[in-house]
């Protein structure tokens, strides 16, 4: 807003999200990157690529949380709606049941700042969006999640190293490059040009 830069790209909910809590005014939503692979990102859980009945467990935890538990996540922290999740009864495979009985506790990684999705609040104690469905998740599948926060190259390399067992969030295609497996959408991203109201351009792509 200061006319410092000419634009900026960052996911719609969080341009919005802290453009409201900064009090910045004098800049708007001008249009999508035009790259089809960016426009549309699906985030997703990234777990070790040994753990593929992790996966089946945390799509079926994702699934047990009802569209009015979902709703009013996102509500506290975007007080908008959106049915991500469809609500069904959680119903684990023997095998499943064994797993989480041998492995009761993971780690997974993620970056200290991407408000509304996560934040560390001044007592270090992580919190936003992420964090209100994954404590769900927790409830559902009796599994503590414990999360590690660093930069997001530490991560990275901690979870391609094994050090942690996934990531809180990922893209795909980002999860695979480092040798993890992911479960479906847990919410889809849109990258988002923002630009003063009075820009004198229009950018349709980049």
């Amino acid at each position: 807003s200061a006319g410092k830069v000419d634009a900026h790209i960052d996911f719609a909910a969080v341009g919005n999200f802290v453009a409201r809590q900064q009090f910045i005014t004098g800049i708007n939503a001008i249009g999508l990157t035009g790259i089809a692979e960016l426009d549309n990102t699906p985030l997703s859980y990234g777990v070790r690529s040994d753990w593929p009945i992790f996966v089946s467990i945390l799509e079926k935890g994702m699934a047990r949380i009802t569209t009015k538990e979902d709703n009013q996540i996102r509500s506290k922290w975007l007080g908008l709606s959106a049915n991500l999740f469809r609500g069904s009864q959680l119903e684990l495979t023997e095998k499943e049941q064994s797993w989480i009985q041998e492995h009761p506790e993971i780690t997974l990684g993620f970056y200290p700042e991407m408000e509304p999705l996560l934040i560390v609040t001044e007592n270090g104690n992580p919190s936003r969006i992420l964090i209100d469905i994954y404590k769900e998740i927790e409830t559902i599948t009796g599994i503590a999640i414990h999360l590690e926060i660093d930069d997001w190259p530490s991560i990275l390399q901690r979870a391609e190293a094994g050090e942690i067992d996934g990531l809180l969030v990922s893209a795909p295609a980002l999860a695979e490059s480092i040798g993890l497996i992911h479960t479906n959408f847990l919410i889809v991203g849109t990258p988002t040009i923002f630009a003063k109201n009075d820009a004198p351009f229009e950018i349709k792509s980049v």
